[in-house]
């Protein structure tokens, strides 16, 4: 089993930081972008490793987001990783465990996007049931085709309920 380890942004090492981007370039086949590299900056780190070699990541960041009207800081899951060859090992579900715990202890709300939400709801994620939009130059933009991407930790039941809105801020690259 590897180590697992959780590791503030700022502390990672360069060649940290190189091993990652390489694991999310395989992950993801080549569909990482820089810009998704950077949404997952400035949060935590979760890692496993085996020996020296980095084999699965997620990153968990603060974002500032309007939930029906109320400022809030939530938790976001970014860069959700297990190299190709060590996929289906339960690795990216020990990761998430860690994500998960570490969001709990911080945040009122945590939330993801993705496409594939049968992995995060065996892990107790549930699908977002409101309306997301984003604040792009002071407007409220809506962006229906995210909805069903979007996902909250099951145990914030009281911030998932149909109706809702969320708002997060414009950014470069997938806003949500």
């Amino acid at each position: 089993m590897p180590h697992i380890s959780v590791i503030p942004d700022v502390a990672l090492t360069a060649a940290q930081r190189t091993e990652i981007r390489a694991l999310l370039d395989a992950a993801f086949e080549g569909d990482f972008s820089d810009a998704d590299a950077d949404h997952a900056a400035g949060g935590i780190r979760v890692l496993a490793t085996d020996g020296d070699t980095i084999i699965g990541h997620a990153a968990l960041v603060g974002r500032q987001m309007q939930f029906n009207g109320v400022t809030v800081t939530v938790g976001y899951v970014e860069g959700v990783a297990v190299h190709p060859d060590r996929q289906g090992q339960r690795h990216g579900s020990v990761l998430m465990r860690m994500i998960d715990e570490n969001a709990q202890k911080t945040y009122a709300l945590t939330m993801l996007s993705t496409g594939v939400q049968e992995f995060y709801e065996k892990l107790g994620w549930v699908r977002f049931l409101g309306k997301s939009y984003v604040s792009e130059n002071g407007q409220m933009v809506r962006t229906a085709d995210e909805d069903a991407g979007l996902m909250v930790l099951a145990e914030h039941p009281s911030w998932n309920v149909a109706g809702c809105q969320i708002v997060c801020d414009w950014r470069i690259g997938d806003v949500w």
